[in-house]
């Protein structure tokens, strides 16, 4: 029964006998307390999304620190890559040059006495 009816129905004669249990009175005052309750969870909720919304944009921006990073290294990795070509190339060069010395080594080497 609504708290509507309970106020403006009149009384009906022998209405007044009947007795109702306690708990016939604590259900309006639930009922008028558990929209709180709804409301107390709707708050927690926006609160648990707000976190998890910062969370997340963190979470973002670390990832987007990483990514400039790596390509960064492998920007570096690269050049690095271009450099030991270049001295594989230089030292492929010395060894060419420096051939005939060793072959000229090993001659005086074998001219000497023992």
């Amino acid at each position: 029964m609504s708290l509507f009816g309970l106020v403006l129905t009149p009384l009906r004669p022998g209405a007044a006998l009947v007795t109702r249990p306690a708990s016939a009175v604590t259900r309006p005052i639930g009922a008028a307390i558990a929209p709180l309750g709804v409301v107390g969870q709707i708050a927690t909720d926006v609160r648990s999304i707000a976190t998890s919304t910062n969370e997340l944009t963190v979470a973002v921006e670390e990832l987007d620190a990483i990514r400039r990073r790596v390509e960064t290294l492998e920007v570096e990795v690269t050049r690095m890559r271009q450099a030991v070509e270049d001295v594989v190339g230089e030292v492929s060069q010395v060894r060419e040059q420096t051939a005939p010395l060793g072959r000229l080594a090993a001659r005086f080497s074998r001219r000497r006495p023992a």
